[in-house]
């Protein structure tokens, strides 16, 4: 039996070459053959067309007047054409006339007829014509053709043909033969040429993924450094935030007050940089994971003007807020850093005087817009808005220089949000950044309050504990707090701040550390703390912690959460507003 696969490639080739040759030479024929039948059968039953209406035309009068002699010599003539067998004429209600057979057989006539036309069966080809006077049909020919002889020459021409398609086969065939040596040279060349490619291919992705390998683990490594670090870098820069705000308080001198100013501006200049790297690590680790609640529009607004408030004095900048009673599908955090930013770009890089955040309904939609009266985009410019480390230069107005991560980081934070991003360019008069959020209904929610901090150099006597691991920052913020009228302990453990509470020290706040170390965190100190005292007490975080999940555990105890480095007058503005609702 014939194995295919234990062939030699040059028999292959000659089969495959022979069996498509045939293949080709086979249907080709047969269009061929078909095609012609067709066309001859065509030419045929228009020649018995035309021989039949003529004959009825010369018969119309023979039959009116009843001559079956004149009638039957106007037949006899279709007789004479090869393969016609029999003709009739019929007249009135379909009454056979005359008929006529070849070679004086008995006549054996239709006994009905069909309509005029032209039918093939029974290997014949039949034919009626109508016999029209006056426009009156008085009767038909009906003329029968035996279609053998036609059968025959065409099978005939059909072995003819089929000789010539064998012939041509064989031609075929031999000209391949003499192709297939040079064919099979020039496989076997390109085999070679493909396993020596294969071979420097193999080599180069081998060399290439270690390359590859390298970038990645660079990356990996880059990111998790950032993110691990997160907390050990946070706490220096915290402390010194806290230190320049506590300095700044006590000077006296306005030269030096100025240097003080200065040098917190400086610091906090450093501590967003900071936050924006750590963000842009995170993204790039994949760490930042979205929590969607339904939250109100209108507190979100309301704490990003109460968060710029003092900015918009110093900057002499115009602030105006719209939004309607809704409800989004958001992360409330995520959300609030992504307006941030854009109230941030409209006046550090903008170098705007105006500055619109607005809200509006459309479908089931709610569309947040950033309008501001800066300088805008330059058009050619508009590709590259949203890259990272990407900084527009020489913009007209523009107030600060940044490294160009804060519109990356707010597109990448819509992406994770699936928030649409938009922004319209405003020649000459500022830029419009729209936010789709997706709408959840008119309904009042309970959220987290925002605080306002109002001018009170009165305080009413409050109770404050810190907890901190850093010596540094828990004596800081107990100056700090002293200054603003409230009574401060502190501790930098748990087994000292829960001593501290079984003393008889009864806080009405507690602000804690989130990271102390494996075996407790912020939330041990808390729950702590409600063991030992009968009476309820405020609870803040203070950490650089933005997994979500922990934010929620938080949450859930019914805490406030404080982003290390701490906005110091926005830490004040949380602190009484908690003590005094």
């Amino acid at each position: 039996m014939l194995n295919f696969k234990n062939m030699s490639i040059q028999y292959k080739l000659n089969f495959v070459v022979f069996l498509t040759c045939l293949l080709g030479l086979i249907l080709a024929s047969g269009s061929l053959l078909y095609v012609d039948r067709v066309n001859q059968k065509e030419t045929l039953a228009n020649e018995l067309q035309f021989l039949t209406k003529i004959v009825t035309q010369h018969s119309a009068s023979a039959l009116s007047m009843g001559d079956k002699l004149t009638a039957k010599a106007n037949l006899e003539p279709l007789l004479l054409r090869n393969s016609i067998d029999l003709t009739c004429m019929y007249g009135a209600e379909n009454r056979l006339f005359v008929s006529v057979a070849k070679d004086d057989d008995t006549p054996i006539c239709p006994l009905s007829l069909k309509e005029e036309g032209q039918y093939f069966n029974d290997s014949y080809l039949h034919t009626y014509h109508s016999i029209i006077v006056d426009r009156n049909v008085i009767g038909a020919v009906y003329v029968r053709m035996e279609l053998g002889a036609f059968d025959a020459r065409l099978r005939s021409q059909q072995a003819t043909w089929g000789g010539i398609l064998i012939l041509c086969l064989c031609v075929a065939f031999l000209f391949t033969s003499r192709l297939r040596r040079q064919i099979v040279n020039a496989f076997n060349a390109m085999l070679k040429e493909i396993e020596f490619d294969k071979g420097r291919a193999i080599e180069s992705s081998l060399q290439l993924g270690i390359v590859k390998e390298q970038a990645v683990n660079a990356i990996d490594a880059k990111s998790r450094f950032l993110v691990a670090a997160s907390h050990d870098l946070r706490q220096p820069l915290q402390a010194a935030c806290l230190l320049g705000d506590l300095l700044r308080n006590r000077m006296t001198l306005a030269e030096n007050k100025e240097i003080a100013d200065s040098l917190y501006q400086s610091l906090m200049g450093l501590t967003e940089l900071f936050a924006d790297l750590l963000d842009v690590s995170r993204l790039d680790a994949g760490e930042f994971d979205a929590n969607i609640e339904s939250i109100q529009l209108s507190l979100v607004f309301q704490s990003i003007k109460q968060e710029f408030e003092g900015r918009f004095q110093q900057d002499s900048v115009t602030f105006f807020t719209r939004c309607p009673p809704v409800l989004v599908k958001t992360d409330p955090i995520l959300l609030q850093r992504v307006i941030k930013n854009l109230v941030v770009n409209a006046l550090d890089h903008a170098g705007a005087s105006k500055i619109f955040l607005l809200a509006k309904k459309c479908d089931k939609n709610i569309e947040v817009s950033i309008v501001d009266n800066g300088c805008g985009i330059p058009e050619e410019e508009f590709s590259n808005v949203f890259k990272e480390f990407y900084r527009i230069e020489n913009l007209k107005g523009s107030r600060a220089g940044g490294i160009g991560l804060g519109l990356n980081i707010v597109k990448r934070l819509c992406v994770l949000l699936s928030h649409q991003l938009n922004f319209k360019n405003r020649v000459k008069s500022g830029t419009i950044f729209t936010i789709t959020l997706p709408f959840n209904g008119n309904e009042q929610q309970k959220v987290a309050p925002c605080f306002t901090k109002e001018k009170n150099n009165k305080k009413v006597e409050h109770n404050v504990l810190i907890v901190d691991d850093d010596p540094i920052i828990a004596l800081t913020m107990k100056q700090l707090l002293m200054e603003e009228g409230y009574t401060v302990e502190t501790s930098n453990e748990l087994d000292s701040a829960m001593a501290l509470l079984e003393k008889g020290f009864i806080p009405d706040l507690i602000v804690s550390d989130y990271h102390f170390s494996e075996e407790y965190n912020g939330l041990d100190v808390f729950k702590g703390a409600e063991t030992i005292l009968h009476t309820p007490f405020e609870k803040i975080i203070v950490t650089g912690e933005t997994d979500s999940q922990i934010l929620f555990k938080i949450r859930e105890l019914g805490g406030l959460v404080v982003t290390k480095p701490v906005n110091v007058p926005k830490l004040l503005m949380m602190i009484e507003g908690v003590l005094e609702r």
